[in-house]
């Protein structure tokens, strides 16, 4: 853990809050939608891996973990059957699609990507059956400044993308530590990432030295190579390794959909969200913005800075 205590909070949640709690593929598949909750699912230590990568004997995509929420709180919020209990709000995030970006990666973003329509498909199905639900997708920036095209050509080459089996976090995993073993790296990068790993079996020497430099450097320069090295035959381009300011798609679908048109700025979502589920935000706002969270053997205490009291959280 990153942690600087000695804190466990996986034994915590389960132990203090009563979380179900399950960390492999096989605990996710035996779970059932009447599964007490909350439920707290973690299956690898760090980030879930890029959808090119993932084992799925292993890790869950995120349509599966998708379609497993909104069943089992589906079935929370029916069994109450009481306007205590009117329904649930779930957030689904496809959270890697901003890494690959940012990794300049092609195709690992479009794997990533194409998953997350699928969990969108997901969500879409449920609402057909129960047509009081509102989608929104949207996101909060866009990252990379990916362009489809060269001057002059303006075409591009999915081609590329299809046999590539790796993302460039993983093949940079492999190739790094080989940086201080010149000629075990060139072999490494010449008869496994190329051919192998990215499906290129006509790499020129620029391209094997574009990878083996980036091996030498720094992990985003590292994975910058190996994802340009893509981009470049897909005649793809990214301005940056950051956030751009580009207007981001905003979706939406089922109930009160019909008022989610044209330009919206990014505040809007909120409130048309607040609107449909019939919250007012503003009841809390006040005591959150004078909230000073406080760590200390993980006390459930904060300080309002405004009056001095201290409350619950």
């Amino acid at each position: 853990s990153c942690r600087s205590d000695e804190l466990d909070l996986w034994q915590f949640a389960q132990q203090k809050y009563g979380y179900t709690a399950v960390s492999t593929r096989k605990q996710f598949d035996d779970l059932k939608a009447t599964d007490k909750l909350p439920l707290l699912g973690l299956f690898t230590d760090s980030h879930m891996s890029y959808e090119i990568d993932r084992d799925a004997a292993e890790e869950p995509s995120l349509t599966e973990m998708t379609q497993k929420a909104l069943d089992m709180l589906h079935t929370a919020t029916t069994a109450h059957n009481t306007s205590a209990v009117p329904g649930f709000f779930i957030m689904i995030e496809g959270a890697r699609i901003d890494m690959a970006a940012h990794d300049n990666d092609p195709a690992s973003h479009l794997h990533d990507i194409i998953e997350y329509w699928n969990a969108v498909t997901a969500v879409r199905r449920f609402i057909d059956t129960h047509p009081d639900t509102l989608m929104i997708g949207t996101s909060d920036h866009e990252t990379g400044g990916l362009t489809l095209g060269f001057d002059p050509e303006y075409v591009w080459h999915p081609n590329v993308l299809s046999p590539v089996k790796s993302s460039a976090e993983t093949i940079c995993s492999e190739i790094r530590p080989l940086s201080k073993d010149h000629r075990a790296l060139v072999n490494m990068v010449t008869t496994k990432v190329l051919p192998k790993l990215l499906g290129i079996t006509n790499a020129t020497r620029e391209e094997i030295n574009g990878i083996v430099d980036g091996a030498g450097g720094s992990s985003k320069a590292c994975k910058h190579a190996v994802g340009h090295v893509v981009s470049d035959r897909a005649h793809l381009g990214w301005t940056t390794g950051g956030h751009t300011g580009a207007d981001v798609g905003l979706y939406a679908y089922g109930a009160g959909s019909s008022g989610i048109r044209g330009n919206k700025d990014n505040t809007h979502v909120g409130q048309l969200l607040a609107d449909f589920l019939d919250v007012n935000p503003e009841s809390v706002t006040p005591m959150l913005a004078h909230l000073k969270t406080v760590q200390d053997d993980f006390d459930e205490t904060a300080t309002d800075e405004k009056t001095g009291k201290t409350v619950r959280v």
